[in-house]
């Protein structure tokens, strides 16, 4: 009996565990599967390719998490269809890289309906595909290229490089009932053939319509978040804009708000830990906390030159990036040197200095792990020197002064949330018994947050 227990105790361990197990999914998928919710989440790694005589039809309520490499390649069938109150997830499996997603390349007709798309891409090209009744988030959006047939109807796009994104030959698409809410391109234009855009909602775009076809594009009978035809004119990109391209149409418009599907509360509660994140054409601000070491040489003036040859100290920073490329910061800096020379007397000299700093980034692109910068900065100094004669009195002398930095440093990022910069400076201090420089060394450690700290699937 004592073993039958054990045994049932091991059994219901191994259920639970492997209830919970992840589904990866890798190479080639030529046959009919069904990816379901008691098999979530499915792990998508590398370039999954569902071939030509492959169906993948998805239930329900799964996850699907996508690695940074991750990409669906839709030859065959890949029929994605949950309902209003288990939507289909498609996520980061960081929750917060931005990867492929999927690719349609297939001769057969495709669904992707009632799903939460975040931080990636839905690309059609010589495919047929209906995207209704799904909420495309902080993704790159949906990109129709060559011989692509589409039907985009109900969804409701938010906070997206591009809601539409059209270049190619012979397209054919309907972008009906949709929203467009704070996208920065809400539908961006370069090729299309055939389009009929009609009925959508445009709110908070950076721009609403972008044309860069040669052809007028109509976009008739649209909301457009304002009522007067110059207010809505500034949101669109065409002919007044550049001489090459062709007119967007949109006389008549709706001057009221069309009654279109909004997120549904399991929609909403789903995805509302993503709403701090950025688009893909955004680098998520960050802040960071750094401390090091320094040791400096003095240059001038001759006298304070004479005391020793170099001095040491410690460095504590507030990074904030506001964005890729431009960095503002507090540094503060503690500075020591003492006299070589001890036979008359020991001196000290002190400098206690507050910068507020600008970096700038040479090259910055994601991903690269060794940047190099351009480091300015200026603030205040608390100058301390003092001389301990073994006969006189000790002398002190005390002044706060105006101080400026400049610097060309790199950064290694040993870690995605930690790095390692070295960076040479020149120090100059402005001081009533003569103006001090100096080169300072600096060698710092910096841990940087992003925000939100945890995203919760």
């Amino acid at each position: 009996m004592f073993i039958t227990r054990i045994q049932i105790i091991i059994f219901f361990v191994l259920i639970s565990f492997y209830s919970y197990a992840d589904t990866v999914i890798s190479g080639v998928i030529d046959k009919k599967e069904s990816w379901t919710t008691t098999n979530s989440p499915y792990i998508i790694s590398g370039n999954v390719t569902i071939e030509k005589n492959g169906i993948v039809l998805v239930t329900p309520g799964t996850v699907i998490k996508f690695k940074k490499d991750g990409k669906i390649t839709v030859k065959g069938v890949f029929y994605v269809k949950g309902n209003i109150n288990k939507p289909i997830r498609f996520l980061p499996e960081d929750g917060e890289s931005f990867y492929e997603g999927i690719r349609y390349e297939s001769k057969f007709k495709n669904i992707i309906e009632y799903s939460i798309f975040i931080r990636g891409t839905i690309a059609v090209e010589g495919s047929s595909v209906e995207i209704s009744n799904n909420y495309i988030l902080n993704s790159t959006g949906i990109e129709l290229f060559h011989f692509a047939r589409a039907i985009i109807k109900n969804n409701y796009f938010f906070n997206n490089t591009y809601g539409v994104y059209i270049d190619g030959e012979k397209t054919q698409y309907s972008i009906i009932q949709n929203t467009f809410n704070k996208n920065r391109f809400a539908i961006y234009i370069k090729k299309s053939d055939t389009e009929l855009i009609t009925k959508n909602n445009f709110f908070n775009n950076r721009v609403n319509i972008t044309n860069y076809d040669i052809k007028d594009i109509q976009c008739k009978e649209n909301f457009w978040g304002v009522v007067d035809e110059k207010s809505i004119s500034n949101f669109i990109f065409d002919k007044k804009n550049n001489p090459k391209v062709g007119n967007v149409q949109y006389v008549p418009f709706y001057k009221d708000k069309l009654n279109l599907p909004e997120p549904p509360p399991a929609f909403t509660y789903l995805v509302k830990v993503y709403l701090s994140l950025k688009r893909p054409d955004e680098q998520p601000g960050r802040f960071g906390f750094a401390t090091g070491y320094s040791g400096f040489k003095p240059f001038t003036p001759d006298t304070f030159k004479s005391k020793a040859d170099y001095g040491t100290g410690l460095d504590a920073e507030f990074l904030l990036s506001l964005t890729a490329t431009f960095v503002l910061s507090v540094e503060g800096k503690f500075l020591s040197l003492t006299n070589k020379d001890k036979t008359e007397y020991n001196y000290s000299y002190n400098s206690t200095s507050i910068f507020l700093n600008c970096y700038g980034y040479l090259g910055y692109q994601p991903n690269v792990f060794f940047v190099p910068y351009i480091k300015i900065g200026n603030g205040v100094s608390l100058l301390s020197e003092q001389y301990k004669y073994v006969t006189e009195k000790t002398k002190k002398i005390n002044e706060i002064d105006y101080t400026v930095s400049g610097s060309l440093g790199c950064e290694l990022y040993l870690l995605k949330f930690f790095s390692i910069r070295i960076e040479p400076a020149y120090n100059y201090i402005v001081s009533s018994r003569g103006n001090i420089s100096k080169l300072i060394i600096s060698a710092k450690g910096t841990i940087y947050f992003s925000s939100p700290f945890i995203l919760n699937n």
